[in-house]
């Protein structure tokens, strides 16, 4: 599923340029709304989430999967990866610096759970996090998934 989604969209972007953890936020989820997953504010939802509730998305070192309730915005099931050059800290003392942006849109809880076990399963190997975080190009990740 992912790597269709994936292909598809052209939602996979490796050694991306940001500052800092909101402007990786926002190139993600530019992806999915250019793709038309996601509406305008999806992204917005998710950074005042985050001021509020702090990075709980950032699901082990290194990775961050922003993401926000169906309500804040989404249209249809979307996944968009990225790669940053310079990882940067999204507040979680644990995981971070944040290396890779897994940007998530799911219609409902049930295909959210099951986007979130596919990432997941891609995730599941210290060996496949490297070779995302060291891919230079799409097809390198697109090959994991």
């Amino acid at each position: 599923m992912l790597k269709d989604l994936c292909k598809v969209h052209d939602l996979i972007r490796v050694q991306v340029e940001v500052d800092d953890w909101e402007k990786a936020v926002n190139q993600g989820i530019q992806l999915l709304e250019a793709a038309d997953f996601v509406e305008d504010g999806y992204g917005h939802a998710i950074i005042e989430d985050t001021k509020e509730h702090g990075p709980y998305y950032v699901i082990c070192p290194g990775v961050a999967m922003p993401h926000a309730r169906p309500e804040a915005g989404v249209k249809a099931n979307g996944i968009s990866i990225m790669t940053l050059k310079n990882p940067v800290n999204f507040g979680n003392p644990d995981n971070d610096p944040v290396h890779i942006v897994i940007s998530l849109a799911a219609t409902d809880n049930v295909t959210h759970l099951e986007m979130m076990q596919d990432v997941v399963t891609m995730l599941s190997s210290e060996e496949n996090i490297n070779k995302i975080k060291e891919a230079d190009t799409a097809d390198k990740i697109l090959a994991l998934l």
